[in-house]
């Protein structure tokens, strides 16, 4: 069974990475199902050899919180998938720790961190010359391979190059092998300084100097020249990529990887020969020397380069325009900043146990100040607390530091071994991981998170191990341990349950997310359905199910057919959706569309303003609002002047509320900010239609505000029609001469003339 399993794990970590880095969760559904499976089966194997696991329940209380999220939260299906992720993740955890046990297969498996980082960054670089294409692996000239985001791919290329200098870095290692370990270096080195990422580029330098006080003098120098040499590889490689030739740099990175090579190999091999195990108790803290030194080396390079003195000018021009663009007024930090007080705001509303997953993307834009978008808080530990609340985030930070500790306990017992090296390493991984995250939302990766907790299985104390093989016969499990069992495996059937059924609901939908293969509308909606029968709280589907319903609509409506039952139906669906997500703006506005449709005014406006209210810097939401409560208040002038006043009144409300977060907008523009990734402002078609209503209330001043600036528009309808508006608004407000103006105008840019009895025509 061992066997099999590295075999799993093995393929695991040769073929998940390429799946988006596992980002999204129907990449994950599959993955969801073996692992459930596979920690299902080992943990009645444990329970039937009657295997204690002491402390490590512990690492279930956290996928249990989000658990009992379900019950409370925002979106169902995203606290399910979150779920879901976390009991994968843990149960990842005991199959690495369960294999760990078997020296046999330990000692083989630090070299699958090796091995993924080697392929994921010989895959960008293939990409890069042609050889291969993997969608967005380069992005904007930065480097992102498997994971498609160039900071998490930075983040984890930090990851790999720590734990490849601590383990070539090894004592008593064989110098051959060492220098067969240390080919992907000068690779990783380059692929890092093609991410161009700020944030990693600040991390990585200051996780390795501390990783440096964990080792002995004579190691310390070792890693120190072994980085050193990287380093500058990497930046002569970088350099030469950089030039217009054919295949860029190919031979610099293949020179200066065969050089580092022999260099790790002659110093191992110096090494060996004066290797001491014991160290010197002569130099207790001489150790403290080099990091201190480096300290202040680095304190002077970063105050240079700082001051853009002669370190920085050295550097590449590229890397130098990069560095340049690191202040606090830049986009990404702006955009940092604001989603970092949202999420502490919207956490504020649900403190205790959080929103659920997916309450973010739900809620994110009820709460912004500025028209960002982002699905992601960009912060996983933010993330965690709107998910799970400061419970969730405190069993959270408890779990992690429970396997820090832990891994602190192996550290120390393995004092003068050389294996404490990659115990080194792996803390430096886990460091990088866990500090970059908070300014980024690596944890949303699934590659990040089975990486973190392969470092952490690895590297458990001696102590906690437990007899895999053994003819003696072992104590009966106490009733605690019992219990603690009979609530794991309940969880992991119902674990095993859901993973099941999204795996069968995403499978059903296979054909219609193929886009080289058509499917008819009928077709459609009847993978829909069946994959809803699986999994009825993904309300991207229902959304998708009610748009169908509503093009088939529109089409019997075209051919002169009976499409109310069409809508009916849309709107049974969409009503049912909004059980499972209360606030999803897109719902609301749907349905107030669609209740259109089937002559629901007070329906429609209900729903329209709701959606609204919970995305107020949606341009498309704002102009179908006033749109339609304008286009009801004419229909209605005759039949109910009351109700078309209400209903011209409640769109000009709209507008001023458009123009009111323009104007919160345009303040913060002014103070500096930079981001509008929404494309906010107010739109000439949204102006027409609010000042169509504001003509009907007889306010014929706002009229002129909010059609002057479409007079100079250079659609010729909207300026046709705003001159038209404006001639009755002067009109109206006794300005002849005005009037008489557009008047003009209208004959001789558009040979049409109107007269006062046409005036009263622009109101019915």
């Amino acid at each position: 069974m061992k066997q099999f399993l590295f075999i799993v794990l093995t393929i695991f970590f040769v073929v998940t990475p390429y799946q988006r880095g596992l980002f999204f969760d129907t990449d994950l559904y599959f993955y969801h199902l073996i692992i459930a499976l596979i920690i299902l089966i080992l943990s009645i194997y444990m329970i039937v050899k009657k295997i204690k696991i002491k402390w490590y329940f512990i690492l279930f209380a956290y996928p249990f919180i989000n658990a009992i999220t379900v019950l409370i939260a925002e979106s169902p299906h995203g606290a399910i998938e979150t779920t879901l992720r976390w009991f994968t993740y843990t149960g990842f955890f005991f199959i690495v720790w369960y294999l760990s046990q078997d020296n046999k297969i330990a000692k083989y498996l630090p070299y699958l961190i090796h091995g993924t980082g080697l392929w994921i960054t010989l895959l960008v670089i293939l990409n890069y010359y042609g050889v291969v294409s993997f969608t967005d692996a380069v992005l904007d000239n930065r480097f992102s391979s498997v994971f498609q985001y160039p900071n998490t791919f930075a983040m984890m290329i930090g990851v790999f190059l720590i734990y490849g200098l601590y383990h070539i870095s090894q004592s008593n290692m064989k110098p051959l092998f060492a220098a067969v370990l240390s080919i992907p270096m000068v690779l990783y080195g380059v692929t890092f300084l093609f991410t161009y990422s700020r944030g990693v580029f600040l991390v990585l330098p200051l996780v390795w100097i501390f990783l440096l006080f964990f080792i002995k003098f004579k190691q310390q120098l070792i890693v120190i020249i072994y980085s050193f040499i990287t380093f500058i590889s990497s930046m002569l490689v970088f350099r030469s990529m950089n030039n217009q030739t054919d295949y860029p740099g190919v031979l610099q990175l293949i020179v200066f990887t065969i050089l580092f090579m022999s260099i790790v190999y002659i110093i191992t091999l110096v090494s060996n020969k004066k290797y001491d195990n014991k160290g010197s108790k002569h130099y207790k803290y001489l150790h403290l020397l080099l990091p201190v030194l480096i300290i202040i080396i680095g304190s002077l390079i970063t105050l240079d380069i700082y001051n853009q003195g002669k370190v920085f000018q050295t550097l590449p021009q590229d890397l130098q325009n990069r560095i340049s663009a690191i202040d606090l007024d830049q986009r990404s930090v702006q955009g940092r900043l604001s989603f970092f007080t949202d999420a502490i705001e919207m956490s504020k509303d649900s403190i205790l146990f959080g929103l659920g997953g997916e309450g973010w993307r739900l809620l994110f834009t009820r709460y912004q100040d500025i028209p960002y978008w982002s699905t992601q808080t960009h912060s996983g530990y933010l993330t965690v607390l709107l998910n799970t609340g400061v419970v969730g985030l405190l069993v959270f930070l408890a779990t992690i530091g429970f396997l820090l500790m832990q891994m602190y306990r192996r550290y120390k017992e393995l004092a003068n071994d050389p294996q404490q090296s990659l115990v080194v390493g792996a803390f430096g991984g886990i460091l990088m991981i866990f500090i970059h995250s908070a300014i980024d939302f690596n944890f949303q990766y699934g590659t990040v998170w089975f990486t973190a907790m392969f470092l952490f299985a690895i590297n458990q104390p001696e102590a906690e191990r437990f007899a895999l093989e053994t003819t003696q016969k072992q104590p009966p499990l106490s009733k605690k341990i019992k219990i603690g069992y009979a609530i794991l495996l309940l969880m992991l059937t119902i674990n095993f349950y859901y993973s099941y059924k999204f795996y069968l609901a995403d499978n059903a939908l296979s054909k219609l997310n193929n886009n080289s293969t058509p499917t008819s509308a009928t077709e459609a909606l009847r993978m829909i359905n069946k994959s809803l029968s699986h999994n009825p709280y993904n309300i991207d589907e229902r959304i998708r199910y009610a748009q169908i319903l509503i093009s088939l609509a529109k089409q019997n409506e075209k051919m002169g057919n009976d499409a109310i039952p069409f809508y009916k139906s849309a709107i049974d669906v969409l009503e049912r959706s909004k059980e499972y997500e209360p606030n999803n703006a897109r719902i609301y506005h749907l349905l107030g569309l669609t209740y259109v449709n089937l002559n629901k005014q007070e329906k429609a406006i209900e729903n329209l303003n709701k959606a609204l209210s919970l995305d107020h810097y949606n341009n498309l939401f704002y102009e179908d609002s006033i749109r339609i409560k304008t286009t009801l208040a004419y229909r209605i002038y005759d039949l109910n002047k009351n109700k078309s006043q209400e209903m011209a009144m409640s769109a000009v409300k709209d507008y001023e509320r458009l123009e009111n977060w323009y104007r919160n907008f345009r303040e913060k523009v002014e103070s500096g900010i930079k981001i509008n990734e929404r494309k906010f402002r107010i739109y000439e078609e949204q102006r027409m239609w609010a000042a169509e209503s504001y003509l009907l209330l007889k306010e014929y001043e706002r009229v002129v505000n909010v059609v002057k600036p479409v007079s100079k528009s250079k659609n010729a309808e909207l300026k046709k029609k705003a001159y038209i508006l404006l001639a009755v608004s002067y009109d109206k407000l006794n300005q002849k001469k005005q009037s008489n103006k557009y008047v003009k105008k209208l004959e001789t840019e558009f040979k049409e003339k109107i007269t006062n009895v046409d005036y009263d025509k622009v109101i019915e």
